[in-house]
């Protein structure tokens, strides 16, 4: 009841219609059935932009301090930094109920069903804006200080098709969209089964944008049946440039563009940045501000907000350590909701302890064997 003001997340043409259906269908409904009145809907961005119009994250935090904000919305395909949007906001004492989720577009015109429920709180949104799954845990390049530890997976680890279709069926029961899906490993091109991975994030989730990251050894051997599939599903090709690939750079493109798939190449990886260390930091809160906290990965039917509930179990054997392997939420638990998974992953967990909030540059190499601690963590 009374009056209320919204902040809506980027002010680009999404974010402009979606102000525009609030203003125009939304927010007519909303006074009718309850009594509220919106009084003001502004925009916002990590940074201020007077050109845009956008207030900055610290200002709006402010006001909802204030009790000037009561409302933030975020459309469901301004997916990039969206987690971390959300995230950085709680940090600064923003509550997580105040987020609202605005319906994807795909017409010029909405339904009087759709007007009213136009805007949904995001804890209980069956909405991700990113996912990543392995298919393989291993990798033919072996990178030290590989996140991932794929270096320290000394066989052939394939994840099982069936059981990944089982788990993903699963997570679709309470995440019916997706901005953003990922293929990784590892070296997921290792995976002589990719394509059917493929095909089937296509079949489950068709309005994501999908990607295969790879490091590009594996490129000008995959068979043709690899690239129609990628082709004919719209999936995207990005590969994580390292020095081993640079001779091979002109004649991967050319296969590419050869096979008419969409790709893009990184810079070249000639360093990568390392965080682990083996004493807990005090605290968890540097979990809001971490990139990697919002890589949500789903692994042998369980979902946490990035990999290393899953990973670090390589590290642990290798080195005899025991860093805690908790994060994870088991998709088959009883109860299981889509508000339960939607708050775990804006939750930090203790494995977050042994990433440092600060990392420092390595030059990137290959794993030499046998591999020492000192290829992974910052402090020994």
């Amino acid at each position: 009841m009374g009056d209320i003001n919204i902040a809506i997340w980027q002010a680009n043409d999404v974010g402009q219609t979606v102000k525009t259906i609030i203003e125009l269908g939304y927010a007519p409904r909303l006074e009718k059935s309850t009594g509220t009145h919106i009084a003001n809907i502004d925009f916002v961005a990590f940074e201020e932009d007077s050109e845009a119009g956008c207030m900055g994250l610290e200002e709006m935090c402010q006001r909802y301090r204030d009790g000037r904000l009561q409302m933030i919305v975020i459309p469901i395909q301004n997916y990039i930094a969206q987690s971390m949007f959300v995230t950085e906001s709680i940090a600064r004492g923003v509550d997580a109920n105040v987020f609202f989720l605005a319906s994807r577009i795909e017409s010029n015109t909405f339904t009087e069903e759709q007007l009213y429920s136009f805007l949904t709180p995001l804890m209980q949104a069956k909405y991700l804006p990113y996912l990543e799954f392995h298919i393989a845990d291993h990798c033919n390049l072996n990178c030290k200080a590989c996140e991932h530890y794929s270096g320290l997976v000394h066989e052939e680890i394939f994840t099982n098709y069936e059981k990944f279709e089982r788990d993903l069926h699963r997570l679709h029961e309470f995440i019916d969209d997706i901005g953003y899906i990922r293929i990784l490993g590892g070296e997921p091109l290792l995976n002589p089964e990719i394509t059917k991975y493929i095909k089937l994030i296509k079949d489950l989730y068709p309005k994501a944008a999908h990607v295969v990251v790879t490091n590009g050894l594996k490129l000008l051997s995959m068979p043709d049946e690899f690239y129609d599939v990628v082709r004919e599903t719209n999936t995207y090709i990005w590969m994580s440039y390292y020095p081993p690939v640079q001779n091979k750079r002109d004649a991967i493109e050319a296969k590419l563009r050869e096979k008419g798939v969409e790709y893009g190449i990184s810079e070249l990886n000639t360093e990568f940045t390392m965080k682990q260390v083996l004493k807990p930091m005090e605290g968890l809160g540097h979990f809001y501000h971490c990139m990697q906290a919002h890589c949500n990965n789903l692994y042998d039917g369980k979902i946490a907000a990035c990999f290393l509930p899953f990973t670090t179990k390589y590290f642990n054997a290798e080195f005899a350590q025991n860093l805690p392997e908790d994060g994870a939420l088991d998709l088959y638990e009883e109860a299981m909701s889509t508000e339960r998974i939607q708050r775990h992953l804006f939750t930090p967990f203790e494995r977050c302890r042994y990433c440092s909030d600060h990392s420092v540059p390595v030059p990137w190499e290959v794993m030499q064997e046998p591999s020492v601690l000192s290829d992974w963590v910052r402090e020994i």
